[in-house]
């Protein structure tokens, strides 16, 4: 009986031992799978990371090119405004967001207005077709930037609003933009 026990024993000994093994494989089937999933993790991080890196380098280029192009656009039609209207004449783009497209506001302040204000909402009376050749500059400018290959643009009544002793100070105007296009 104690040797049939002992048998007993040694056999439940066995298969703990067996289990036993068994469990030690699994734990380190699971060490490597979690040293396999936390490298993955850190490599998923690290991309994350990378990428967003990325994101933000090309947003400030976005950003830094838009603004690059507002200011080359605002300098090319102050440049104009103030040979037309004089020095004082300021023009600046914000940019604006109206529903999910971006677009800008065009602001103007002459020696008439004491702040700039929205190029929309200006009375004609301060300008004397100055709304007309800020878009007639923008246009000249979109024109150039564009690539458009053709070397004229229609000016249907366009300065019909234009003051008649600016006439000539405009036909100045258009020749220097002409010849520095």
């Amino acid at each position: 009986m104690i040797s049939e026990r002992i048998k007993n024993l040694n056999n439940d000994l066995l298969s703990l031992s067996g289990t036993i093994t068994t469990h030690l494989k699994y734990r380190q089937q699971l060490l490597l799978d979690y040293e396999e999933k936390s490298k993955s993790i850190k490599d998923l991080e690290l991309n994350i990371n990378l990428h967003q890196k990325g994101m933000e380098f090309l947003n400030f280029l976005i950003n830094k090119t838009r603004t690059d192009i507002y200011n080359n656009l605002a300098s090319i039609v102050n440049y104009g405004a103030k040979e037309m209207f004089g020095p004082e004449t300021e023009f600046k783009i914000e940019p604006d967001i109206r529903g999910n497209i971006p677009t800008c506001k065009f602001f103007i302040k002459t020696k008439e207005l004491d702040e700039f204000i929205e190029l929309d909402k200006t009375n004609e009376n301060h300008g004397g077709g100055l709304s007309e050749l800020i878009s007639f500059l923008l246009q000249i400018v979109i024109h150039k930037i564009s690539g458009c290959k053709a070397n004229f643009i229609i000016c249907d009544e366009r300065f019909r609003q234009l003051s008649e002793d600016k006439i000539e100070t405009l036909a100045q105007l258009i020749y220097k933009l002409h010849e520095s296009f």
